[in-house]
C-alpha cells in the first residue's frame, strides 16, 4: 500500500560477497558534476497515496494488517484502503513502473583520505553527502550511522534505475532508547543502459511500519569509460 511506494530499489539478480581489493571503482579525486535524480511520481499516484494515507488514519485495524505483509509485496485489495478495486490495480501498475528522472545538477568534491580512500565534501550544494567515506583498502563505507562493513557485489536486473551492477555496503543499528533499529545501505555501481555511474544511500527502519529515507540519488560520468 502506501508502504509499497517506499520499496524503490528492489534488486532482482545475482549477489556475491566482496573481496578486499585495490579497485577504486568509478570514483576519482576532484570535483565531480552530479546529476541529481528523483523517482518520477505522477499526479495520479499522488492522489491515490493521499487517499490511502487518509484511510490509514480512518481504519487503523486495516493498517495493522498491512504491516504484516513482507516488505516488497503488495497487500491484497481491501475496500478499507480508500480506493476501488480497479483504482488499486491501477495504483499497483503505476508503482511497479516507476523510474528515475533528472531533477538538477550539483558538484561533489571527492578528496583523498589515503590510498584508495575517498572522502566526500558536498559543500553548499550537497551538504548531506559531506563526511561520507568510501574506503577500498578496508572495504567499508563510513556513513552518518557508522561504518558499513557488510559488502556484496550485485548484478541487478530490475530496479527504478533499470539494470545496473556494482557494490553495496550495509550496516545495521540496533534499537537504542527512542530510536528504532535501522539498516543502512550505500550503493555504488554502473547503469547498463547509459554506462554512467550511480550512487545512493538509504536508511530503513526495521519492524512494522518502518520508514525508508533515501538520500539523493546521484549519477555521474564514469571515468573508466
Amino acid at each position: 500500500m502506501v508502504r509499497y511506494l517506499l520499496v524503490l530499489f528492489i534488486a532482482v539478480g545475482a549477489l556475491t560477497a566482496c573481496a578486499r581489493n585495490n579497485s577504486t571503482g568509478p570514483l576519482r579525486v576532484g570535483k565531480i558534476q552530479m546529476d541529481i535524480m528523483k523517482v518520477a511520481t505522477s499526479q495520479r499516484q499522488l492522489e491515490f497515496t493521499r487517499r490511502m494515507a487518509r484511510a490509514k488514519d480512518e481504519h487503523p485495524d486495516w493498517w495493522r494488517q498491512v504491516q504484516t505483509i513482507p516488505p516488497g509485496q503488495p497487500a491484497p485489495y481491501d475496500p478499507r484502503c480508500g480506493l476501488t478495486e480497479v483504482e488499486y490495480e491501477e495504483f499497483l501498475a503505476l508503482t511497479t513502473s516507476m523510474n528515475v528522472v533528472k531533477a538538477g545538477e550539483a558538484m561533489l568534491e571527492v578528496r583523498s583520505g589515503g590510498e584508495n580512500i575517498f572522502v566526500f565534501d558536498g559543500g553548499a550544494e550537497l551538504p548531506q553527502w559531506t563526511g561520507f567515506e568510501v574506503n577500498y583498502q578496508s572495504n567499508l563505507v563510513r556513513t552518518p550511522l557508522g561504518e558499513a562493513k557488510k559488502c556484496i557485489r550485485v548484478e541487478v536486473t530490475e530496479s527504478v534505475f533499470g539494470e545496473w551492477s556494482g557494490t553495496e555496503w550495509t550496516l545495521e543499528r540496533g534499537e537504542s532508547g527512542q530510536q528504532k533499529p535501522v539498516i543502512a545501505t550505500f550503493a555504488l555501481g554502473t547503469l547498463s543502459s547509459s554506462g554512467r555511474a550511480v550512487m545512493f544511500y538509504r536508511e530503513r527502519e526495521l519492524g512494522r511500519g518502518g520508514k525508508t529515507t533515501v538520500l539523493q540519488i546521484l549519477t555521474f560520468e564514469d571515468p573508466r569509460r
